[in-house]
């Protein structure tokens, strides 16, 4: 299962002093993405590149313009991998 929580900055670094501990709370945290500040909608781009893959183009330059839409959803930074086998 994955989670996103938000916790201070501060009792995130806190962590640190318990590197030792097998405590899977402090572990999965600790081991966990820290999202970029300020990021937008963290969206399913794969679910988005199939929607756009089934427009129709009725013109060359609507055709162009899809293409340049796959591209980017394609070329668009992952913030958290997507976990394979769902």
């Amino acid at each position: 299962m994955q989670v996103v929580i938000e916790i201070p900055e501060e009792e995130y670094k806190f962590l640190d002093y318990y590197q030792s501990t097998n405590h899977t709370i402090f572990k999965a945290i600790k081991n966990g993405t820290v999202l970029p500040e300020r990021h937008g909608r963290l969206i399913d781009a794969d679910k988005l590149f199939q929607q756009v893959g089934i427009i129709k183009p009725k013109s060359q330059t609507e055709h162009d313009d899809i293409g340049n839409l796959m591209s980017l959803i394609t070329c668009a930074p992952t913030i958290i991998e997507a976990k394979r086998g769902w």
